[in-house]
This record gives structure tokens, C-alpha cells and sequence, in this order.
């Protein structure tokens, strides 16, 4: 801290070094859109660029089949570690197999391991 004893009013312009910014995404990604040109004036929060959404939404579509899956295994064990009579599964699980016939097939596929895992244990 320090005391000014006098000020000097000037207009000016700042600019980044070199007259460039790099950027770049942490992940990375394809561009599909450049919405900037070179020489504009951009502000903060202003969308430059768009990436392309189609590896994102092809990996997120992997990851929650795999996800799906593993809650329709969780429920079929549970059931036959608790000795039941009847798979309960999640109820997002079920949800989704409304919408879905291959998460309906994963459910389904369960059950019916689970109904013949457990006529083996019943003899």
C-alpha cells in the first residue's frame, strides 16, 4: 500500500503478448465450429469455438452400457446372496429397460441366470 499525492488520466488498449492466445481444451476434442475471426474483439464468457459432441456422446454411450450392466449383475447377486426368490433391480435400471431393449435384454438375462442358478441350488 501507498499513497498517491496525483494521478494521470489516459486511454490506452491492452493487448495479448505477441497479439496471440492460444487455447485449448483440457481434454481435448474436434472442432466443429469456429465462431471467431481473426481480429475480433471477444468478451469475457463469449463462445469462441464448438466442439464436435460425437465422440463424447459415442464414449458416454459405452460407459453407461457398462454401467447398465453392472446394475443388472448387482441385483441378480444380491438376490442369490440373500437366497431370493426374485431379482430386484435399481430402479433407474428399470427405468431405463423401459426405453431401451438391449438394457431390457441385460435385465432379462439376468433373471433368467438367476431363476436357473437357482433351480441348481434348490435340488
Amino acid at each position: 500500500m501507498a499513497q498517491l499525492s496525483g494521478a494521470i488520466i489516459a486511454s490506452g488498449q491492452i493487448e495479448v503478448e505477441q497479439n496471440r492466445q492460444f487455447v485449448q481444451h483440457s481434454d481435448g476434442g474436434v472442432v466443429a465450429n469456429i465462431l471467431v475471426d481473426e481480429g475480433d474483439t471477444v468478451e469475457n464468457g463469449d463462445v469462441l469455438i464448438r466442439l464436435d459432441p460425437r465422440a463424447e456422446k459415442s464414449e458416454l454411450s459405452i460407459i453407461q452400457g457398462r454401467l447398465f450392466e453392472l446394475m443388472a449383475r448387482r441385483g441378480r447377486l444380491i438376490a442369490e446372496r440373500d437366497n431370493l426368490n426374485r431379482v430386484t433391480f435399481n430402479p433407474k435400471l428399470i427405468l431405463a429397460a423401459a426405453t431401451d431393449p438391449a438394457i431390457d435384454e441385460l435385465k432379462s438375462g439376468q433373471e433368467q441366470l438367476f431363476h436357473a442358478r437357482h433351480a441348481n441350488l434348490t435340488k
